[in-house]
């Protein structure tokens, strides 16, 4: 029969730290890499690196995730004051508060258009945070379904071949010539091959899905009008910003 290449096994098999639901079954895979030539079954090397590339890196839905929650964050601080501090409402209603005249109206009006935009913003923000997350959770969920497959397949060639888990190339093989080992022995990795690409193409479908709901939540905001600059003419004029008594936190008397 000859010699057959290993299914390499990295030496740190989680360099990612991943979730150990996420850790992909070095072993098992190879043990079914190596076994496949015996059962006249190709590509099953492919088929596995695949599976191992079908997510790439995890811990990178977990960022992007982070980046729209930082983003989210900030927009409410800037609007609400969120986290303790004090938003365009608050320095809005403060600035009306102890001015009035056509500076103070102005200024007033153009904050009140940014709160709005940044409102407007921040709800589109938020409906693409989901979308990222189910996204994340399609892919997950299609990786942990094919490393169960792998634990599953594995575990069932072994022990239809009445021997334990050996991954090394010289190690004592089944007895190759039996017919019906044959037969189901290339039954059970067509089965693997068949329900793996049934993965692939539920993931491959719902993504696609998933693409047109996201570009039509990147068009909202990229369509969110960001207003334009105060007239400086009218805001540099001394003489329209007229001091009224604060009804706000102390902060001096106008004169």
């Amino acid at each position: 029969m000859g010699e057959i290449d290993g299914f390499a096994i990295p030496a740190d098999r989680n360099p990612k730290g991943l979730p150990a639901d996420l850790v992909f079954p070095w072993e098992q895979a190879a043990f079914v890499v190596n076994r496949s030539p015996y059962y006249k079954v190709e590509n099953m090397d492919a088929v596995m690196r695949n599976i191992v590339l079908s997510l790439g890196d995890p811990n990178a839905v977990t960022a992007v995730m982070n980046g729209w929650n930082s983003a989210v964050s900030s927009l409410a601080k800037a609007v609400d004051g969120s986290g303790g501090q004090i938003g365009l409402e608050t320095a809005n209603e403060r600035l009306a508060a102890r001015w009035v005249g056509a500076a103070a109206d102005s200024a007033t009006a153009y904050v009140g258009r940014l709160v709005t935009a940044t409102r407007t913003e921040k709800a589109a923000i938020l409906k693409m945070h989901g979308k990222i997350n189910e996204l994340g959770a399609i892919v997950t969920s299609g990786y942990i379904t094919n490393i169960a497959h792998v634990h599953n397949y594995a575990a069932r060639l072994k022990d239809a071949e009445g021997v334990e888990y050996d991954i090394r190339v010289q190690s004592l093989r089944p007895d190759w010539s039996s017919t019906s080992m044959f037969a189901l022995g290339k039954k059970l990795l067509g089965e693997f091959i068949d329900i793996t690409e049934e993965v692939k193409e539920g993931i491959r479908s719902k993504l696609n899905d998933m693409e047109g709901q996201v570009n039509l939540i990147a068009g909202e905001i990229a369509a969110v009008e960001i207003p334009g600059g105060i007239d400086d003419t009218t805001v540099k004029d001394v003489e329209s910003w007229q001091p009224r008594n604060p009804t706000g936190p102390p902060w001096g008397t106008p004169s």
